[in-house]
């Protein structure tokens, strides 16, 4: 694996990071369960609550691509980082199975809850492009900027899935949200040409191609979950 491919395979795995709280006393755990424990004590509903998770990851990994594009490392530009992530965005129900997968042993939310399929390519440019036009005036670079528009965009979240706006829980979500860039801006400060060479030069598997074209596990799907749920593991 070249020190291009790593990056890229690194900027996939970035998916499953976005799925853990980063918030004590949850740190480290799903962010689902973190999450529930603190909907209920708003009486939010579990459809809302499901919806309101799925589009706060789209949000989540829509910032993390803006940090990552903006971020300058010892390297320069860590654009295959981000590049990896919108490839894994291709076909993300497939990617959240592939972690369901690695995860089946200890038990996983992604094996239950609401179908992701709706999570298509389609659907996340979608949304991405609602964060985009939500962003402008904001300079998504600067952690000033990115706050007011969290803020802004967890709103408009709140409307899309049919929930009032609570302050509280907009106030939690800004939290995590802070604690997640400062999760990942410490991983990117990591990644300098020595520490990049190192860990690819002794990765051998290539990053798999996502189709996008079928959910089903079953024969080509399956190989290529397989293949994911591999390089998942080796994390």
């Amino acid at each position: 694996m070249n020190n291009e491919e790593y990056l890229r395979y690194e900027g996939t795995c970035l998916i499953e990071n976005s799925l853990s709280s980063f918030l004590a006393p949850f740190k480290g755990m799903d962010l689902r369960a973190s999450m529930s424990h603190h909907f209920s004590m708003y009486g939010i509903t579990a459809a809302s609550e499901e919806d309101f998770f799925w589009e706060y990851i789209l949000l989540r990994l829509y910032v993390s691509e803006k940090v990552i594009r903006h971020f300058k490392a010892g390297c320069g530009n860590l654009s295959a980082l981000a590049d990896g992530l919108r490839r894994g965005l291709e076909d993300l129900p497939m990617q959240l199975k592939a972690i369901a997968m690695k995860r089946e042993m200890n038990g996983s939310f992604l094996l239950f809850g609401k179908d992701v399929s709706r999570l298509t390519a389609d659907y996340i440019e979608k949304r991405f492009h609602e964060f985009e036009s939500l962003s402008e005036g904001f300079a998504l670079s600067s952690k000033e900027g990115r706050e007011v528009f969290v803020h802004k965009a967890l709103s408009h979240i709140c409307s899309l899935v049919g929930m009032k706006e609570a302050s509280p829980v907009i106030s939690y979500f800004i939290e995590e949200t802070r604690a997640f860039l400062s999760s990942l801006t410490a991983k990117l400060s990591h990644f300098t040409p020595q520490t990049i060479y190192k860990n690819a030069k002794h990765m051998t598997p290539a990053m798999p191609e996502v189709s996008g074209n079928t959910l089903a596990l079953h024969g080509a799907a399956l190989l290529t979950g397989g293949l994911i749920a591999t390089l998942l593991l080796m994390l």
